[in-house]
């Protein structure tokens, strides 16, 4: 209905309660909204979208006449009096005509657009790398047997619309994009479906919580894009199922036929389609309840079916859930649910006034900003930001970044820095160290994927390509989505290094079938398939084993000490001292530094120093052993220091930390393993 009270006093027409009278105009109401000009005027007529059935509504040429522009639409000219409905296609064009023309909601727009720099800053300044995680888990691949695949699990409609936008998440920006898109999407499609409940200015307020909440949880691992898009296609059907006429047939058949297909399409926002149809019925009055009753209980019957048929292969408990495979992820729909619900308690229909609006979304803004800046997994960002740092050479940001974090996968990286560029030695006890595992991350049944997701970057470095190659194949079928671009680049790394030339082939075919991974793929074929010697490759090739060993996956001392005898490999001989040094055991270490260190009368590391010395105050070493060994004076003198305050203060550690903070005897004093 046009609101034409604002010209029509001036044309002569009266407006009553938003019935327009024309008198004596030739025009004739019919229910009190639609008009159809004389039998004798011939117009153009747009086509208007309303909420169940799109009727063709004239403009009068009088418009023009009282100051207004008439709509010009396509070429349509309706026969006198003519009412009817148009068919699907004259519905879209007249959908977007409409909607091109519309009369701008200038507060819904800007708040659609409030929601989507939230998703780009949140998305781009504050969790970039955790985004970026999530395609290198995904890796999307154009081939038809891995598009198949979707469709033996329920959601795969959904699924496989997420996982390809996924893949757009590999370039921070553009990932930040394609977020914002999404939370602007969800926010939209969660006002619609609030506008059935409440007002629509009530409703577009509202509806920055869902899209807030979908963007809090997309920092969580486990989450992918498919989760959102799932539930967003039942929230469209859901509008579709609102604009259906009151034929309780009509509406049983739609409920049960939504529930089943979104189903299969969506997974468990089917229950989220079903839900809506009940609350959204309970509020139009017609006759709910056996339609509740009967469409809740189709939707579970269609889930447990097709699972007990091993149609899908999912426990009941996955089947209703999937694909939300853990907790902490589902918040969006439930509170679009638990709005929705709300709409049924007294005065909750009632229109909000501005200033109630503006609160409720700058409430909704400020508890998302506390929760984005203090209860975000930065733990995980962290992590994710050292090994990227890592992974392009920066070395000096790797340990800048490692001395503030204290976590195990965080200090392989600041080691595998340390190593490389030959100051492990030097600068072991600056940096967070807990024991041996933060040299080399755990690789074992009790372990978690996400420690043994990272652990094949260690072993890479030392050149023990065997674990190496072990680490990166659980990492991967441990991995959330069972796939990883970056480990599947690591493996074709290792084959080209060992000469397992068909299996480096193998591993970059499936990165060629990848988006923005071609390069990568066309760069190791090249190396695969290189007549002449490249240095990278022969450098890694001097560095691994050249002979057979029989050797346990842990403790990792028989590979170290293979490794440690290529003169060649200092970074293996680095390892095998740290470990020794790590787990606390001097004689070890003593005897490794003797047989394997290269000798040639230069003066130990520090920290290499300061173990020499605990061993030789045990053995009360002569005064020829400690000048064979040619430590540092200084070195001594700190002995001597940290040994006397040790005694005068019984073991004071805070005072100890005073003066001897990076010391490896604090280390071997007072650490201790659990």
């Amino acid at each position: 209905m046009y609101p034409l009270s604002d010209f029509f006093s001036g044309a002569g027409y009266t407006c009553i309660r938003s019935q327009i009278f024309f008198s004596g105009a030739g025009y004739t109401n019919i229910r009190s909204q639609i008009f159809f000009p004389a039998p004798d005027t011939r117009i153009s007529a747009p086509r208007i979208f309303f909420r169940r059935r799109i009727h063709v509504y004239p403009l009068p040429e009088f418009f023009s006449e009282a100051g207004y522009t008439c709509i010009q639409p396509p070429d349509f000219v309706p026969e006198p009096g003519e009412t009817r409905a148009v068919r699907f296609g004259g519905r879209l064009r007249a959908f977007l005509f409409i909607f091109a023309r519309m009369k701008i909601n200038k507060p819904h727009i800007i708040t659609a657009i409030v929601a989507a720099s939230f998703g780009f800053i949140y998305c781009g300044f504050l969790m970039p790398f955790g985004m970026m995680f999530k395609e290198e888990l995904t890796m999307f691949t154009y081939d038809s047997d891995y598009i198949f695949a979707y469709f033996s699990l329920p959601g795969s409609l959904s699924c496989l619309a997420g996982d390809f936008c996924t893949q757009f998440l590999f370039d921070r920006w553009l990932g930040a994009g394609v977020m914002a898109l999404f939370v602007s999407a969800i926010y939209v499609l969660s006002a619609c479906v609030l506008r059935r409940f409440f007002s629509a200015k009530t409703a577009d307020a509202l509806a920055l919580l869902p899209a807030c909440l979908e963007l809090l949880s997309a920092g969580n691992v486990w989450w992918s894009l498919a989760m959102p898009a799932g539930w967003m296609m039942a929230a469209a059907v859901f509008c579709g199922y609102s604009m259906i006429r009151n034929s309780r047939d009509g509406l049983l058949a739609a409920q049960v036929l939504g529930s089943a297909a979104l189903y299969v399409a969506a997974g468990s926002a089917a229950f989220v389609f079903a839900l809506l149809v009940v609350a959204y019925d309970a509020r139009k009055g017609r006759g709910y309840l056996v339609r509740a009753v009967g469409g809740l209980s189709w939707a579970a019957l269609v889930c447990y079916k097709l699972n007990d048929w091993e149609w899908y292969l999912l426990t009941l408990p996955q089947a209703f859930a999937y694909p939300y495979t853990a907790q902490g992820q589902a918040w969006a729909p439930i509170a679009l649910l638990a709005l929705a619900a709300m709409s049924h308690l007294p005065g909750a229909r009632a229109e909000w006034s501005r200033a109630v609006r503006a609160a409720v979304s700058g409430l909704v803004a400020m508890a998302f900003g506390l929760i984005a800046f203090k209860f975000a997994p930065y733990k995980v960002e962290d992590v994710l930001r050292i090994r990227d740092l890592a992974d392009k050479g920066r070395w000096d940001a790797v340990q800048q970044e490692g001395r503030r974090m204290q976590d195990p996968v965080a200090a392989s990286y600041v080691n595998i820095a340390l190593s490389a560029q030959g100051t492990m030695g030097e600068r072991l006890m600056e940096f967070y160290q807990p024991a041996s595992s933060g040299l080399f991350l755990e690789v074992s049944p009790s372990a978690g994927w996400w420690t043994i997701y990272f652990a094949s970057d260690a072993y890479f470095h030392v050149g023990d390509m065997i674990m190496a190659q072990h680490a990166a194949m659980l990492g991967m079928i441990f991995s959330p989505r069972e796939r990883s671009a970056r480990l599947l680049k690591r493996l074709a790394q290792i084959s080209i290094i060992t000469g397992d030339i068909p299996a480096a082939m193998k591993f970059i075919g499936m990165l060629d079938c990848t988006l923005f991974h071609r390069s990568e793929a066309r760069r190791l074929r090249e190396q695969a398939l290189a007549v002449n010697g490249q240095p990278e490759i022969d450098k890694a090739r001097r560095r691994i084993h050249h002979e057979d060993i029989i050797r346990n996956s842990w403790p990792p001392v028989e590979s170290l000490e293979s490794l440690a005898r290529n003169p060649e490999n200092r970074e293996a001989r680095d390892y095998l001292l740290a470990y020794h040094l790590l787990n606390k055991n001097i004689p070890a270490f003593f005897n490794s530094y003797t047989l394997y260190y290269i000798r040639t009368g230069e003066q130990p590391p520090r920290v290499w120093a300061e173990a020499l010395l605990i061993y030789l105050a045990a053995t009360r070493a002569t005064a020829e052993q400690v000048r064979e060994l040619n430590i540092a004076p200084e070195t001594m003198r700190a002995f001597a220091n940290y040994t006397r305050t040790h005694e005068q203060s019984a073991g004071n550690l805070h005072l100890l930390q005073q003066q001897f903070s990076a010391s490896y005897w604090i280390y071997y004093h007072f650490a201790t393993f659990k």
